[in-house]
């Protein structure tokens, strides 16, 4: 898989990665198609959302989107110009906790 841009203004995720088995999520900050592929560019889930509605706290417009319960490996999120991997792991935290 291409190295992908470490952030995006537009897409937001977990960046120690997602425990498998355990509910996802990302945070969009625009509308459209939403396309999850695993690592061999397979899509695992497609969504359509309309313009996010703003967040009172930030006034960004800002959604919150179930991935739901993903195997381990690695994915891509895509929404029009986002891009960000996604890894899952049994313990995604174990890199942190042991740094």
């Amino acid at each position: 898989m291409d190295r992908l841009p470490e952030a995006h203004p537009l897409c937001r995720v977990n960046q120690t990665g997602y425990a498998a088995g355990l509910p996802a999520h990302a945070v969009m900050l625009n509308g459209g198609e939403i396309i999850l592929t695993d690592a061999r560019g397979e899509m695992v889930k497609s969504f359509l959302l309309d313009h996010p509605p703003e967040d009172e706290a930030s006034g960004d417009r800002a959604a919150l989107v179930d991935l739901g319960c993903l195997r381990a490996g690695e994915y891509v999120i895509r929404s029009g110009s986002c891009e960000r991997k996604i890894s899952v792991a049994e313990r995604p935290w174990r890199k942190v906790t042991n740094a």
